[in-house]
Formats: structure tokens, sequence, C-alpha cells
């Protein structure tokens, strides 16, 4: 028994003597880098995308801001972390500093959203031509790009690292108007689509919004018109026919 016993503490003592070690042991555990998208909400899928249109705003406007919302992937940090939006140079034809201009940007600390502001400004050239400025997520000391290209749904967000902006100073007829827009809308004019830019604060329309979404803005569109019609009488479009929703 004795002997048995000599045998079994002989096994036990070199794993004994494992333990310590393996507990001292702290491989590198993986870490996957941190990256930062555009953020495409659900109900709201062409948020890649912005037409913005100086034609509904005064011509004392001369200078606005677009808000690009961004989110990383991966944890808060304690510090400050740097974002870098480039125009793709062969898919923009604003002038940068002349069309637009791009600020520093970062995600603060202990954040995981942000709003990336660039500065649109108003020019002569918009009055005759639509601008294209495309922007892209580049990689930077902090953030690597991610989620290239995730269109979502009306449930579940999406996300891109281009975003596209369009820039003009008049209005142009969309071109969903005559086969969707128009039942929520009524025929066109460029009085009323100004109206209902004005109005909606939404100046592109896409199919992919949900039908009750068209349906709120169409009602809400009704309201704005009777109200406007209280206080100054009819709307009179470029046609000389009065503006109605009906």
């Amino acid at each position: 028994m004795k002997q048995l016993r000599k045998y079994i503490w002989l096994f036990l003592l070199p794993a004994c003597y494992c333990l310590p070690a393996c507990k001292k042991s702290n491989p590198l555990a993986f870490q996957a880098p941190a990256m930062v998208y555009i953020y495409k909400a659900p109900y709201a899928l062409n948020t890649d995308s912005v037409i913005y249109s100086f034609a509904i705003h005064p011509d004392s406007v001369m200078m606005d801001t677009i808000k690009i919302p961004v989110r990383i992937i991966g944890m808060a940090a304690a510090q400050d972390r740097e974002v870098i939006l480039k125009a793709v140079a062969d898919s923009t034809t604003a002038t940068a500093g002349t069309d637009y201009t791009l600020l520093p940007y970062q995600i603060p600390a202990g954040a995981y959203t942000a709003n990336l502001p660039v500065v649109i400004k108003r020019t002569t050239t918009m009055k005759k031509q639509t601008l294209r400025l495309l922007l892209e997520v580049e990689p930077s000391k902090d953030f690597l790009p991610g989620v290239p290209n995730s269109k979502g749904s009306s449930v579940v967000a999406g996300g891109t690292v281009r975003y596209l902006i369009k820039l003009n100073d008049y209005l142009t007829k969309p071109a969903n108007w005559d086969t969707w827009l128009v039942y929520f809308f009524g025929s066109y004019s460029a009085t009323k689509y100004k109206f209902v830019i004005q109005t909606t604060g939404i100046a592109t329309f896409s199919t992919d919004m949900p039908y009750g979404v068209f349906s709120v803005y169409s009602t809400l569109c009704k309201q704005k018109l009777a109200e406007y019609e209280a206080a100054n009488g009819p709307l009179i479009d470029e046609n000389g026919d009065q503006v109605s929703f009906d």
C-alpha cells in the first residue's frame, strides 16, 4: 500500500509544478482592429446619399452643413480618435474649398457614434448643373474602414464606407414622381415640389421608404398647405394653377 501511494505522488508531482506555470502564462489575446463606418438607419435606406438644393433657401443662405452619421466597430476609447473622410477624385465634380470643405473629424472619447459635418457652399455653377461629392472613409491611425456595403432593411440598420452628396441650386422633377410620388402629392409643379421639400425636409423620396411614411408626408403637406392658405390665400404655381394635394 505504501508503495502504491509512492507511485501516486510521483505521478502527481509534475502536475503540481505545472499548475503555477499555467496560471502565470498570459498569451496575447486576439484583438480585432477598431473600425468606423457610415450608418444607415432603418426606415431610411437611402441614407448613404443626399441631394441638397440651395433653391429651397433664400438667396442670403450661402453656406450650410450636411452631417454624416458614423458608428464604430469595437469598444469606446478613453481618448478622442481620428476619422478621415476623403473625396473620391474620379467620382467627384465639386471643388474642394470652393463648393465644399472637409474638417478634421473625431470620435469623441467614450463615444460609439458621431455626426461628421461637411460644409457646403452655394456657387453659381450649381444653378447650371448638379455637382457630385463622393466621400469615402479612409484608414486613420485609429480606425480602419468597416462595413463596405450593407443595405439593411426596414427593421435592420445597414452600413457603408461611401457617402454621395449631390449639390445644386435649382429644382428638377424627381424621376419617380409620375410613377410613385403622384399618388401621394398629385401632379407635379416646381412650386409644389419646393413646398413639399420645405414641409418634409426631404428632397429625395426613395421607393424603398415604407408606404406608411409617404402617407404621413402626404397628410403633413395637406395640413401645412391649409395653414398657408389661411394666412396667405391660395398657393399658385409657375403655371398659374392652384397648388393642391387632393
